[in-house]
C-alpha cells in the first residue's frame, strides 16, 4: 500500500494568504498545483519553487525546454478522438422548406426595418446590447432627434443609453428619447410577435445570438402560435469556452420555450491570457479539440493579451497609479509577447500555424470599466489560468508542451498577483455602489467557472495538454474563492 501523501497547501498556505497575504500569491498557486499533482501520484518536478511544507517525491529529470528560435522537429499528431456528430438544424430541427433565413447586413441580422410594432410613433429606432467589455453592434433605422430644438442634448442622450449592458431598444420622436429595457418593455413596444425578425428580437433580448453567416446557427420557421428560432448563446466563458445551440419557440405572446439544445463548440485551456476590450471572436473550426488548433488558439490569445496589458499600463498612468504597477503592467505585456512566440512554437510542433488576433481600436473608459475588466479577466480568469498552467507544466504528457507551460506559468502567476494589486488600487477610486457591482461581477465569473466543469472534454487533448480533471478544478475554485477571491456573500 502506498503511504498517504500529506498535502497541506490548502490549509497552511491558505491561512497565511488570509492573514493579509503574508506570502506571495504565486507561491500559493504553485503550491496548490503541486499538491494536486501529488494527489494524482505523479512525480514530475514542480512548477517553480515548491513550498517547503509539501512532501516532495524524488524529482525526475525535467523535459527539455522548447528552443527559443528554432522550431522543434515536427512529428505526427497523436490520434485525435472522434468528435460526436452535430446535427444540422436545417435538416433535423428545421427543414429547408420551412427555414426562413435572417435578412442580414454582413455578419449580424438587421432588425428595425422588418418589424411590425404596436408602437409606431417614432422617427428613429435602434437596438443595441453591451456585455462587460464591448458593444458588439447597434442596429438603426431612421434619423435620431429630427428637430432643431435640443438636438444636441437629444443626441447625447441617445449615445448615453446605447451603452447599457442589458439589450435595449431606443426610439426618438423629435427630441424625445424613449428606451425599452427588458422583455416586458420590449413586448409593450412590439405587441403580438408576428414577424420572423420580431421573434429573433425577442431571443436577442434574452441574450441569444441569431447569426446570419451560417444557417446552422441562425434560422427561423413559422410554427403554431409563433415561430421556432435556431440561436446560440455562450454558456461558459473559460476553460472551456462553450457556445450552446438552441432550438427555441417564441410564442406570439413573446414567451420563449426551449425545445432542444446541444453544445455547438467547445474550446479548452483558454484561461491563460487577458482578453482586451474589442477582441473579435474567431471563427471556430470543425477541429477545435486537436492539439494544433488548441495551442494555436492559445497563441492568438497570448498575442491579444499584449494589447490588454499595454492598455492597462496606459490607463494606470492616466489614473496616477504607483509607478510599480505601471512598470509591472508594461513588463507583463512583454511577457505576453514572449508567450505568444512560445505557444506558437507549440502549435507548429503539432502542425498548425497560429493566426494574429483581431482587436478593435480602444475607446475611452472610466475607472469602473477598467476595474471591471481587471476583476473578471485578471483577478478571476487569469488567476485560475495561472494555476491551471502550473498544473499543466507538471501533467502534460508531451515534453514540449510541459516545458512551454512551465515557462509561461511562471510569468502568469506574477500577472495574477499584479491583477490583485491593481484591483486593490482601483477599489480606492470607486464608490461603494461600484465596489458592490464589482464584487457581483467577480461572483458571476466564478459561477461561470463552476458551470464549465460538466462540459464534454477530449481525453486525448487533456492528456497531451495536462488539463486538470473536473474534480481537481472544482476543488481549486472552492479554495480560490475562500482564500483569494473573497468576494463576500
Amino acid at each position: 500500500m502506498r503511504p498517504k501523501l500529506r498535502i497541506r497547501p490548502g490549509n497552511l498556505l491558505a491561512a497565511e494568504i488570509r492573514a493579509n497575504r503574508a506570502i506571495p500569491l504565486g507561491r500559493y498557486l504553485q503550491g496548490l498545483a503541486h499538491a494536486s499533482a501529488l494527489a494524482s501520484l505523479l512525480t514530475l518536478s514542480a512548477c517553480g519553487d515548491s513550498p517547503s511544507n509539501v512532501d516532495d517525491p524524488p524529482p525526475e529529470d525535467p523535459p527539455p525546454d522548447p528552443p527559443a528560435t528554432v522550431d522543434p522537429p515536427r512529428r505526427p499528431s497523436p490520434e485525435r478522438p472522434r468528435t460526436p456528430r452535430v446535427p444540422d438544424p436545417l435538416t433535423e430541427w428545421i427543414s429547408p422548406e420551412q427555414a426562413i433565413l435572417p435578412e442580414c447586413d454582413g455578419y449580424t441580422w438587421g432588425v428595425p426595418d422588418r418589424i411590425n410594432p404596436a408602437i409606431t410613433d417614432w422617427d428613429y429606432l435602434a437596438v443595441t446590447a453591451c456585455d462587460y467589455f464591448s458593444c458588439p453592434g447597434t442596429f438603426e433605422v431612421g434619423t435620431p432627434c429630427r428637430t432643431e430644438e435640443d438636438a444636441a442634448s437629444c443626441q447625447e442622450q441617445v449615445e448615453g443609453v446605447k451603452n447599457g449592458s442589458p439589450p435595449r431598444l431606443i426610439t426618438t420622436r423629435g427630441a424625445e428619447v424613449t428606451t425599452y429595457v427588458g422583455e416586458e418593455a420590449l413586448l409593450e413596444f412590439l405587441g403580438p410577435v408576428d414577424t420572423p425578425q420580431e421573434a429573433m428580437l425577442v431571443a436577442f433580448f434574452d441574450w441569444f445570438s441569431v447569426r446570419c453567416n451560417d444557417p446552422s446557427v441562425g434560422a427561423v420557421r413559422l410554427a403554431a402560435d409563433g415561430y421556432d428560432v435556431v440561436a446560440t448563446k455562450i454558456t461558459a466563458e473559460c476553460d472551456p469556452i462553450i457556445e450552446t445551440r438552441y432550438l427555441l419557440h417564441v410564442g406570439s405572446d413573446g414567451q420563449i420555450t426551449e425545445l432542444d439544445s446541444e453544445a455547438y463548440s467547445v474550446e479548452f485551456g483558454l484561461c491563460i491570457g487577458r482578453r482586451p476590450e474589442g477582441l473579435h471572436e474567431r471563427v471556430r473550426s470543425s477541429d477545435e479539440r486537436s492539439p494544433g488548433t488548441h495551442f494555436a488558439n492559445i497563441a492568438t490569445l497570448e498575442a491579444a493579451a499584449v494589447t490588454a496589458f499595454e492598455r492597462l499600463a496606459a490607463d494606470l498612468t492616466d489614473l496616477g497609479a504607483p509607478r510599480e504597477l505601471v512598470d509591472d503592467a508594461r513588463a507583463a505585456a512583454r511577457d505576453e509577447a514572449r508567450h505568444a512566440s512560445i505557444m506558437g512554437t507549440v502549435a507548429r510542433h503539432f502542425g498548425t500555424e497560429p493566426e494574429p488576433p483581431s482587436i478593435a481600436p480602444p475607446e475611452s473608459r472610466d475607472t469602473f470599466a477598467i476595474a471591471l475588466e481587471n476583476a473578471v479577466e485578471g483577478c478571476v480568469r487569469e488567476t485560475f489560468g495561472a494555476l491551471a498552467g502550473c498544473y499543466q507544466g507538471l501533467r502534460a504528457s508531451d515534453p514540449v508542451v510541459a516545458a512551454a507551460m512551465r515557462s509561461v506559468s511562471e510569468d502568469e502567476v506574477r500577472h495574477a498577483d499584479l491583477s490583485h494589486r491593481v484591483d486593490a488600487f482601483l477599489q480606492t477610486r470607486l464608490t461603494p455602489a461600484e465596489r458592490a457591482r464589482l464584487a457581483e461581477a467577480k461572483r458571476d465569473a466564478i459561477l461561470g467557472l463552476r458551470r464549465e466543469l460538466d462540459a464534454p472534454r477530449s481525453p486525448g487533448l487533456a492528456t497531451v495538454a495536462g488539463h486538470p480533471p473536473p474534480e481537481i478544478a472544482s476543488t481549486w475554485i472552492h479554495q480560490l474563492e475562500r482564500d483569494v477571491w473573497q468576494t463576500g456573500a
